[in-house]
């Protein structure tokens, strides 16, 4: 495991050490299994860790919650849209006879049909349906002071190889690391800005910028987009999420 931090400390950066400033810390982990079951590790199981990366946090930073709520049905309405929908499959059924037979014989049935016009709309309360994963869209710039391959390039280089995964073969492909979000102040002491335990990373989008030096750029603007893999449930915001991951 390897801490890569940008940009590295010295004495034009050191204002960024202090207690003063956020870094965000982006931590691989492999995944040891994917399940469905929630009484195990929430939807995934996660490994050993492997390199971390920590840059300064962008001077923005948004974090989007959204819920999903719908309209109340009584179960009384839930028994009229399934007997309703009962009525159109039979009538579609003696449609389909009178096409065939040529007769009129079956409208007595259909007569039993009741029509919706007229009825007045009741206004429902809303219900809870459930939250959200959330998303995250985090940009970084990494500037070089003395290494340019090291400092800009390789991180890059080693960001976009970590979310990619190998292929496990013809009928499977095995997954790539998936991250752990967390925040910092520049003296390493941890901030509950936000955190995520187990993230994917669904896009990574590099801009070099700059000159070059020995043929590396001194400057990259990277974009890279998260999504969270667990489902989002108030303990998990809390620090209080009883299903613990299992690192090994």
């Amino acid at each position: 495991m390897a801490l890569y931090q940008c940009p590295r400390r010295n004495a034009l950066t050191e204002p960024l050490y202090s207690a003063d400033t956020l870094w965000i810390d982006i931590t691989e982990y492999e995944v040891e299994r994917f399940t469905n079951n929630p009484r195990s590790s929430a939807g995934v199981e996660l490994g050993s860790p492997g390199d971390s990366y920590r840059f300064v946090a962008p001077n923005e930073l948004a974090l989007d919650f959204k819920h999903d709520w719908a309209d109340y049905e009584t179960m009384a309405e839930k028994a009229k849209a399934v007997i309703s929908g009962g009525q159109k499959t039979l009538g579609e059924g003696i449609s389909a006879v009178k096409n065939v037979t040529g007769t009129g014989s079956l409208t007595s049935v259909q007569s039993t049909s009741i029509s919706a016009k007229g009825i007045e709309k009741i206004d429902k309360p809303m219900v809870y349906q459930g939250s959200q994963r959330r998303n995250f869209a985090l940009s970084f710039v990494l500037a070089a002071y003395e290494n340019p391959r090291a400092e800009v390039h390789d991180i890059v280089q080693k960001l976009s190889i970590s979310g990619t995964g190998p292929g496990g073969g013809i009928s499977s492909v095995d997954s790539p690391y998936v991250y752990r979000l967390s925040c910092f102040n520049g003296t390493g002491t941890k901030l509950p800005i936000f955190y995520v335990d187990a993230a994917a990373m669904l896009d990574m989008n590099v801009k070099y910028s700059g000159h070059y030096i020995n043929g590396y750029p001194v400057r990259a603007d990277i974009a890279i987009s998260f999504t969270e893999i667990r489902p989002l449930y108030k303990e998990l915001l809390e620090g209080s999420y009883s299903f613990s991951v299992t690192v090994r």
